[in-house]
Order: structure tokens, then sequence, then C-alpha cells
């Protein structure tokens, strides 16, 4: 993923105070927009230490094969939901490139990576979770709502940065991505040697309050304390 100048994302962005010392960066689903994001976002922040700069890209439009080929907001193409479906393997790594991009900004203003959330919701949860192992420095987390592994083909011999954690929630009455599938990438990640928090709820594709609470749960006890020192920015 290094060598080539990512694309610039849009993103809605806003800190929750001056000088923030953590970052919430969230990938939206198929179709969606950063904007569809913000109340999740909402939601997560009594779980951060201190002060958050939360960022929501947007994903460029581009034809979706699964959808008939419509223009609309994707991170890659989708051909189908089948596990044996072929996979978008140039749009997810063009993807991963803009994504890390804006972490690499977030970094450069200040932010460790060991405070910065790298989280999504359904094709957002896949490419979060996908590009977070494969970075060389540690997140302070990912999450991963309603997703699925991507490039299956690509996991074997992948590690994850030391101590990398990752809170892995899917309903069990899902109707657009199996459960099955969520429970697949919390497979994956855990063989990283991610450190995998799994949550299961029985709605459906939804992020409902007792998912959020887990997951608040969650950010409390991997996030660093904002007095702890760091040195991988």
């Amino acid at each position: 993923m290094n060598g080539v100048p990512p694309e610039t994302l849009a993103a809605l962005s806003w800190d929750t105070g001056a000088q923030p010392s953590y970052a919430l960066l969230l990938l939206h689903g198929l179709g969606a927009s950063g904007h569809d994001l913000a109340p999740l976002a909402e939601a997560l922040l009594p779980a951060f230490p201190g002060p958050v700069r939360v960022v929501l890209p947007h994903a460029p439009p581009r034809a979706v094969t699964l959808n008939a080929g419509w223009i609309m907001p994707a991170w890659y193409d989708i051909v189908g939901l089948d596990a044996d479906a072929p996979e978008d393997a140039e749009g997810v790594k063009k993807a991963a490139r803009m994504v890390r991009g804006l972490l690499d900004r977030v970094r450069m203003q200040g932010i460790p990576a060991q405070r910065i959330v790298l989280g999504g919701f359904s094709q957002g949860a896949a490419l979060a979770s996908w590009l977070a192992v494969r970075l060389p420095e540690r997140l302070g987390a990912v999450l991963a709502f309603s997703g699925y592994p991507l490039l299956r083909h690509t996991w074997e011999g992948v590690h994850a940065p030391t101590g990398l954690s990752a809170f892995v929630a899917h309903g069990r009455a899902d109707e657009i991505v199996s459960v099955k599938a969520g429970k697949r990438l919390a497979e994956l990640l855990a063989n990283t040697g991610c450190q995998v928090q799994w949550h299961e709820h029985e709605g459906g594709h939804i992020v409902p309050e007792k998912t959020l609470a887990a997951a608040r749960a969650f950010l409390q006890k991997v996030l660093p304390d904002p007095s702890s020192s760091s040195t991988s920015t």
C-alpha cells in the first residue's frame, strides 16, 4: 500500500474539544455517506477519556455490480453476496490506500496511532478490519459492526500489530450480511493475533443500543489513558 499517492477523501469532521488527544474514524456502508454514521459516532464518544477528532469519510461514487451497475457511494465493487463470489481486489486496495491517507493525516495533526479508533458498518467494517491488521503501526482499536471478511485469500500469514484489539458485532437476524460471515471475520482477525471481542445481538443489519453499550465498555477497557505517553505518531 506504499508508494502510491492516496486519493483525497472528502469527510465530515469535528472535534469534541480543544486539542483532541484521540480520533474516531468510521467508514460507512454501501450507498451511504459519512453523515449516516454521525449518530453512531455520537453514541461512541462517551467512551473516550479525552477530546476526540471525529472523521467520517465519504466513499467516492462508483458502479456496483450487485446493484445492476448503479452509481452509488461504495468503497469497492461488490459482485455478489455468496462466499465464493469474485472480489474486487483492486478496488479494496485502492480504498485501503485512501483510508490510510486519512489515518496518516490524523497522525500528522498530532494524534498518535494508539489513540486512533478505526471502525465501520457493513462494507465499511469489512474494509476497516482488512486494513487495520496490515498497518505497520498499532491503532487504538478496531470496531466492526455487521461486517464480513474481504479478499478471503489474502489473510494467511498476516500478523496484526502486537496488542491490537477488535470489537466485532453482528445480528443473528441480519438479512443482508449473515452472522456466519461476521463470525468468520472475527475468526480471521483472531488468527492474525488480534485480540477479538465477539458480540452477537438478536437484531438485523443494525447497531442496537445493547451493542453500543458493549462497544463503549470495550473502548473504555482498551484505550490508553490521556496521561500516558506514546511515541508512535
